[in-house]
């Protein structure tokens, strides 16, 4: 006696299996138009354009295992999903980064401060100069006053652009990788 499918399993992987295709139509256009796009994107649209592509497609390869009986503990496209995560934090810091500091930045140097009280209050008794001076050595030896950095660091931009360039390249690379094993 030959077990059956009921029709209402068989109707649903169909549908599945349609929307899967579609899907995977579509990813395939996406892709070939990225290829186009590539040199029009900013780099922080270019890198969410590679990482939706690469999420997409490990997803698709997640779905396709489980279609064939790997568990999800067994899965290796798990690591690779822990991996894009990490992408997508990163590309999100970066975003966060170019929108611009959330609150102002004031720092305060405290030697041309007590240079514009000096000359703006020119009658100060010795003893108040002494309690302004000794403030500002407290303020020096605290670590407070902010001057001139001595290392020039790279631009938020430029440091972004660095970042964008260096993971679009690790995520085009791994796509290609995970479209010719499947």
């Amino acid at each position: 006696m030959a077990a059956t499918v009921p029709k209402k399993v068989t109707d649903a992987v169909a549908a599945l299996h349609d929307v899967v295709s579609s899907i995977e139509g579509h990813l395939l256009e996406l892709w070939d138009f990225r290829k186009e796009l590539d040199g029009e994107l900013q780099p922080l649209e270019s890198a969410r354009l590679n990482l939706a592509l690469s999420e997409s497609a490990t997803i698709l390869f997640c779905m396709y295992l489980k279609t064939r009986g790997v568990g999800d503990n067994a899965n290796p496209v798990k690591k690779e999903l822990e991996r894009l995560q990490l992408y997508k934090t990163k590309v999100s810091k970066v975003a966060d980064k170019q929108k611009g500091p959330k609150a102002p930045t004031v720092s305060l140097n405290v030697s041309a401060a007590n240079r514009f009280i000096d000359h703006a209050i020119p009658d100060l008794s010795t003893e108040q100069r002494q309690r302004l001076q000794r403030k500002a050595a407290d303020w020096k030896s605290k670590g407070e006053q902010q001057g001139p950095s001595k290392r020039q660091r790279p631009s938020a931009a430029e440091s972004a652009k660095l970042f964008l360039e260096k993971a679009k390249a690790e995520l085009e690379g791994k796509v290609l990788e995970s479209r010719r094993i499947a």
